[in-house]
């Protein structure tokens, strides 16, 4: 059985420069809407990780920070 921290990908789905993903556990999923450019680095992050919810949750939103503060 999968454990919490086992992350997989349900859609990756691309529209030019921006991608929709979501990932799902065996208890919630996560949709996330981000830069094409940045998809393969966040998918292999959360695909190598055993992070729980909040902790994946917390890095999205980091990486969506660091999103915004490049473009400022």
């Amino acid at each position: 059985m999968e454990g919490e921290g086992h992350w997989r990908i349900l859609l990756n789905e691309c529209k030019g420069k921006m991608s929709r993903l979501i990932f799902s556990n065996r208890r919630c999923l996560v949709e996330i809407t981000l830069q094409s450019q940045n998809v393969g680095r966040v998918v292999h992050n959360v695909l190598s990780n055993h992070w729980n919810s909040d902790q994946l949750i917390s890095f999205l939103n980091s990486e969506s920070d660091h999103v915004l503060r490049e473009a400022l």
